[in-house]
Parts: C-alpha cells; structure tokens; sequence
C-alpha cells in the first residue's frame, strides 16, 4: 500500500512494481500527469496490478447509475454535474496541519483532493473527460485552495460540471445526468431515474453510507482472482492526472 505524500508515489510506486509486488495506491496516482503516465506504463509492460483508491465506483448506487447510462436508458448524455464535498476545513476530524496543505508535498490542492474522485467518476460512467476551465478558491487561509469548480467537456459532446472541496457544511454527494430520453439524480441518499416528462420517477434507489475505505476492496478482489468490477485500471488513473494538469490544478 502506497499511502505516502503524493510527490513521493513516483519513486514509491516504480519500487513495488520493480519487485513484482502489486500496488494499491492512495488517490491521485501521482504528482503530474507525466510522472503517473510513466507509472501506468510501467505497470502495463510488468503485468503487476497497480490500482488507485477511487472508490466512487465501488458504490452500488453508482454502478447502477454507470449501467442505465451505458445500456442506453438515458438517451445521448449532454450533461452532468456531479459533487463530491465536506465540511473537514471546518470540523474536527480532518487535521489540515499536515503535508496535505504542503503544496511541495501534495502537488494538488483541496479542491482536488475531492475533485479526483467525481473526474474519475465521470470518466469511468460516461466516458472520457476533456480539459475545461477551474476555478479554485481559499476560505481557510491554508497554502492551497480548499474549494471550487471545474466545467470540463466530455468526449461524446457533453458538459460536466465538478463541485469538490473541504468547506461544505456536511459530507455530501450528490450527482445530476441528463439525456435525451431520461435523467439521474442523486441527492440526499437517494438516486432516481426519471424519464423525460414524467410526472414521477420510474426507478429509486437508497445510497449506501459513503466510505472511502471500500476503495481497497476492488485490488483485494484482484489479488483473490474475484472478480473485480470496480477495479481502476493505472492508464484511466493517469488520464485524471492528465485531466488535473491540463486545467492547470498542479501546484509544483
């Protein structure tokens, strides 16, 4: 397990996958895009698991949402918003007196440290994400910015919309997609399916308590020889590293 400052993944990593040794590693993959581009294709020419801890897909909700998109329930996609945001500046229960708030040693700031969950999220249930434009901003007075939004274009056409950060006032997770035939909503704990100009929901479903833990649950599959759906491949770990940089997030 890789669980490091993030500036340190890119000797960290290449270390385990030299010694065959499969990897998870905490979330982001890297420092840059470069740095996790050069550790997606070390893992890919060493046949050695090297998996990240997004674990957004290993909820259910989720996976059903990623499902009634790719079978076609919702029609072409033109947009979504999705945030993933808590209140840890704030409470007690997040010690930003660390390397997190080191911009030499995260590389990215607190925007990111959530945003990189929702970007991979959206790559993985909708398709690849393009570069956009962030917005960052400071309410803390920490060395990073804790909070912001990205508008990111998506390979098929659609907008995306990415709302993260440390300042909300409770953990919150929440997604927006709509298509031409139907749209997805999840707030509160719920998640719903919706066809367009219905009165009412033709599917709802309760979302499981988050725990960014299940995020080890894919590579424990992996290393059993279980079936792992939610299993981050390295190559779609580095495009949210490429993504991260082209909208100029990396802070080193």
């Amino acid at each position: 397990m890789v669980c490091s400052e993030t500036v340190h993944h890119e000797a960290d990593i290449p270390a385990a996958l030299a010694a065959g040794v499969p990897v998870f590693s905490e979330k982001p993959l890297a420092g840059s895009a470069r740095a996790a581009h050069c550790l997606a294709e070390q893992a890919e020419e060493s046949g050695v698991l090297l998996h990240t801890g997004y674990f957004l897909r290993t909820i259910p909700a989720l996976q059903t949402a990623r499902d009634w998109i790719t079978r076609g329930r919702l029609g072409v996609v033109t947009e979504a918003r999705m945030r993933f945001s808590h209140d840890g500046g704030y409470a007690d229960w997040l010690d930003l007196d660390c390397w997190m708030t080191d911009p030499g040693r995260a590389c990215y700031d607190g925007f990111v440290d959530e945003a990189v969950h929702v970007i991979d999220a959206l790559n993985w249930m909708i398709g690849p994400v393009h570069a956009g434009h962030a917005v960052t901003g400071n309410a803390l007075g920490w060395p990073v910015d804790d909070h912001g939004a990205a508008l990111l274009h998506l390979a098929n056409g659609a907008i995306g919309l990415v709302e993260a950060g440390w300042t909300d006032t409770r953990m919150r997770l929440e997604l927006d997609v709509v298509g031409a035939t139907a749209a997805i909503s999840l707030r509160d704990g719920e998640m719903t399916l919706t066809p367009r100009g219905a009165s009412a929901p033709a599917e709802r479903l309760r979302l499981d308590p988050l725990d960014a833990g299940t995020g080890i649950l894919p590579f424990l599959d992996a290393l059993d020889g279980r079936r792992a759906p939610a299993l981050v491949p390295a190559a779609e770990a580095a495009r949210v590293n490429a993504v991260l940089d082209d909208l100029g997030l990396r802070l080193t």
